[in-house]
């Protein structure tokens, strides 16, 4: 004993530990799994808003003055100015500037949504791996505790066989005593006799 703890052996103090751990596991990867669903609800509502807003400025684009659309272009895409596009007599007069990043701003779409799409399933293959690792590790609790019982079972099983043994033990030991001292008292008598 040490500080009226138990000594281990090294062996024994790391399946303690990775005992623990496999019990603390589960706690972790459901805490874990519920801080991933409530910031992907929260990023769900995030993109749902982002949504709508995008309904809402794309209907407004279609009936707004021509001025007012064109203002929109520079936000849309940051690298031209207002006068790269003008409104015209028979529509838009766009810059070649204007042209050229308007384009290349609307390349970057299809890569970008691809690029999402991507990160998506990745995301959706690593929350797999974790609730496939979580219901493994709860079949390893649940084999660590079946072990226990079975443990304390045989602990018990042994208890009562060292019980039985030593009662047997004790048993014999008396009888044996008797027998040395009925036999004493045997050549007791015969020496007393004798004098």
């Amino acid at each position: 004993m040490n500080n009226g703890e138990p000594r281990y052996s090294v062996a024994k103090q790391e399946k303690c530990q990775e005992v623990r751990w496999r019990t603390n596991l589960p706690r972790y990867l459901n805490a874990l799994s519920a801080k991933l669903d409530a910031q992907t609800a929260q990023l769900n509502q995030a993109i749902a808003q982002r949504n709508q807003a995008l309904v809402g400025q794309q209907h407004q684009d279609q009936t707004a003055p021509l001025p007012d659309v064109l203002a929109g272009w520079p936000i849309l895409v940051p690298t031209i100015t207002v006068k790269d596009v003008q409104p015209a007599p028979e529509g838009v007069t766009v810059t070649e500037k204007g042209a050229r990043e308007t384009i290349a701003t609307l390349e970057q779409v299809p890569v970008s949504t691809k690029n999402l799409a991507d990160v998506e399933t990745l995301s959706k293959e690593r929350l797999d791996l974790i609730n496939n690792q979580k219901d493994l590790i709860d079949k390893n609790v649940d084999e660590v505790a079946g072990l226990k019982n079975e443990i304390q079972a045989q602990g018990i099983a042994c208890k009562t066989q060292v019980d039985e043994v030593t009662t047997a033990g004790k048993k014999t030991a008396m009888a044996r005593l008797k027998q040395g001292f009925a036999a004493g008292m045997a050549v007791m008598l015969v020496f007393v006799k004798l004098i």
